[in-house]
């Protein structure tokens, strides 16, 4: 299993992993993007079965991301798990 985290923080990013990482066992990769285009490049190239993402971030936000995934996930239902 592959978790996603975005955060335009990069502290809070590394907090995160950080927690994640000595708490749960289960996930195979714990991606890292610091704005919602590395985001976008790591989930066309990759599994993703959990995001967790900043709502507010320069530029573009993680709700849009949540919407830009919903759009690919209806024209590609076998991209993502």
């Amino acid at each position: 299993m592959n978790i996603l985290i975005v955060d335009d923080e990069y502290y809070i990013v590394q907090g995160i992993v950080k927690i994640i990482s000595e708490s749960f066992t289960e996930f195979d990769c714990i991606y890292q993007a610091y704005s919602t285009e590395q985001a976008k490049r790591i989930i066309e190239k990759e599994s993703i079965d959990i995001l967790i993402t900043d709502i507010e971030m320069p530029k573009e936000t993680g709700l849009s991301l949540v919407f830009w995934l919903s759009l690919i996930h209806i024209s590609e239902p076998t991209r993502l798990a």
